[in-house]
């Protein structure tokens, strides 16, 4: 349109805006907004795509068929539709999986072949503050870090047999090496789980889990996961029972209907479910649940072919739990209760070379859960200058040790 005074022509769509010219099919005002220039520097209405129907009418035109005609809006369809396909396919290819691949036959339990294994491992860390954003502001990488497969830790070869043997409780590993072990248990609640495997991903770190056989029938993806970021898993019981008289008395009494056979059954139904799930066997390690043992209940579970692992007590003349989180206590007017930036700041003050830490993988706190506050506690030991280290490797190197006559046996 123009101005009745002025004689200024404006944009036929956009009122306010002058014109920069017409379009070279309908004769429209246009203004740099809804203007397109063709290949000879003519103008088209951009959002009436006039120059696909001047494209469409000069196909028309050199097939013979009149301006105006039936087909001559067809054509225009087929020509917006081939260059909406020219447009988009080369941008949809780069999402298309490449076909050349060979199929995934050889795949690890939790999904990952052995191609994407070395794939995901070449990756760079991630860096930055973005990752380390502390308590429920934490985002662990989106991509998983595929970890190597898990094998027979080097405490069951020949040289170390004897030792291994002879030996029922581990607490804690050489007080020289300066590692720690994360370990988790898992009894029946698995709230906390992905959370805690995303931390542990994005630090690159290998824990040790003890699972009971409730939580592997009740979690079995949750168990392939746990296997195939490389972390290993030790027995921790079928149904998590009470085994000696802890909780009535306070002693390591053997309760009158645990037998060797009770402590067998539970240890090697639980090891048949892992095994069925995964193809894997368990490591030979496992947990007492509630902290329940005693010599005599350890020597049942060697027999099934088991060595107890604790947790690193307090030191003679040191006050509090050692290196037991107390992430299990919910009730905050318990005695033992500790906030979550309570047990953080324990656990680091009381962490110690070869120490062992208990952790759970499930909480039945509503607020403060411990767990949020993992990476808090992982960046607390790695400024003390500690490594992450599974149990069987402690195990290892507590071998060695005691092969070589080293004192700094834990």
């Amino acid at each position: 349109m123009s101005d009745l005074f002025s004689g200024v022509q404006y944009c036929g769509t956009h009122m306010a805006r002058r014109s920069v010219g017409r379009c070279a099919y309908c004769g429209r005002p246009l203004c740099g907004l809804c203007a397109s220039r063709g290949r000879e520097g003519q103008l088209y209405c951009a959002r009436a795509l006039c120059w696909i129907r001047l494209l469409a009418e000069r196909i028309c035109g050199r097939i013979g068929i009149p301006r105006g005609g039936v087909w001559a809006p067809r054509v225009a369809t087929v020509c917006v539709v081939a260059l909406l396909c020219a447009s988009v396919m080369p941008a949809a290819a780069k999402l298309m999986p490449n076909s050349s691949q060979s199929p995934r036959s050889s795949e690890y339990p939790g999904g990952l072949s052995e191609r994407d294994s070395a794939e995901s491992s070449a990756k760079p860390r991630p860096d930055g503050e973005a990752q380390v954003q502390r308590v429920a502001f934490y985002r662990p990488p989106a991509s998983p870090v595929s970890r190597p497969e898990l094998s027979d830790a080097p405490s069951t070869q020949a040289a170390h047999l004897e030792w291994f043997d002879a030996l029922d409780n581990i607490e804690k590993g050489c007080s020289e090496r300066a590692e720690i072990a994360l370990t988790f248990d898992g009894g029946w609640e698995a709230n906390a789980t992905p959370f805690i495997l995303d931390a542990l991903r994005a630090e690159r770190i290998r824990a040790t889990f003890f699972l009971t056989g409730l939580y592997m029938k009740r979690y079995p993806e949750t168990v392939r996961k746990i296997v195939s970021e490389g972390h290993e898993v030790g027995n921790h019981t079928w149904s998590h029972p009470h085994l000696t008289t802890m909780a009535v008395d306070g002693q390591q009494n053997t309760l009158p209907d645990v037998t060797r056979e009770t402590v067998i059954e539970e240890l090697s139904r639980a090891e048949a479910l892992f095994r069925e799930l995964t193809g894997k066997r368990m490591v030979r390690l496992w947990r007492a649940p509630y902290g329940e043992h005693n010599p005599e209940i350890r020597a049942w579970a060697k027999d099934a072919g088991f060595l107890h692992v604790y947790w690193t007590k307090a030191e003679a003349g040191e006050e509090g739990n050692g290196l037991d989180s107390l992430d299990w206590v919910a009730d905050p007017s318990a005695p033992i209760y500790r906030s979550s930036e309570e047990a953080i700041r324990t656990l680091i003050g009381s962490a110690r070379s070869g120490g062992i830490i208990l952790m759970h993988l499930g909480t039945q706190r509503s607020v403060d859960q411990f767990h949020l506050r993992l990476p808090q506690l992982i960046e607390g030991l790695q400024r003390q200058g500690f490594d992450f280290v599974t149990v069987s490797s402690m195990a290892a190197q507590l071998a060695i040790a005691s092969t070589e006559g080293d004192s700094s046996l834990g």
